[in-house]
């Protein structure tokens, strides 16, 4: 009997000497009801550290849930801005392509370019191409933007 020996004490002594083995089973229950609570604390504290462990592994679940969503979310996000800003770089390479509007002031006699815009006779013309004519007079080059009006009355004289 092994287990209600002390130690350093043999069952081979227990088995010479059996009041010494009687003494010690005496003490027997005492032990044993010590060892059942200390063996109910662990397993309480095992059941304790599971429930924990289940929860924390419920919490790590619902986290790599959303970490996969966003994950999702930032693929179409980067997906979308690279849509989006691919549509956007050309749409300013196309308002960047469109000719600019210069004006230019009275017009003279040289060589204009598309958008230059220039003023005649009381009139703005605008290049559409590259020309050296003269806005008016049936040339196809000027698009006429703003007609010269009519004059005024003159007020300074006294006249209503």
């Amino acid at each position: 009997m092994p287990a209600l020996t002390d130690q350093g004490t043999s069952a081979a002594e227990h088995l010479e000497n059996p009041a010494a083995m009687l003494k010690q089973a005496e003490h027997a229950p005492a032990k044993l009801g010590h060892l059942y609570h200390m063996l109910t604390y662990i397993d309480e504290c095992f059941k304790h550290h599971a429930e924990a462990l289940k929860a924390r592994d419920e919490q790590l679940r619902a986290l790599e849930a959303r970490i996969a969503e966003m994950t999702k979310d930032a693929q179409l996000t980067a997906t979308a801005f690279v849509d989006g800003s691919s549509k956007m770089r050309a749409r300013i390479e196309a308002l960047e392509a469109r000719p600019a509007l210069k004006y230019l002031g009275v017009w003279t006699p040289g060589k204009y370019e598309q958008g230059h815009c220039v003023t005649l006779a009381g009139s703005v013309w605008i290049a559409k191409e590259p020309t050296s004519a003269k806005p008016g007079d049936g040339a196809t080059s000027w698009q006429l933007a703003v007609k010269a009006g009519r004059d005024g009355k003159d007020l300074r004289g006294g006249q209503p």
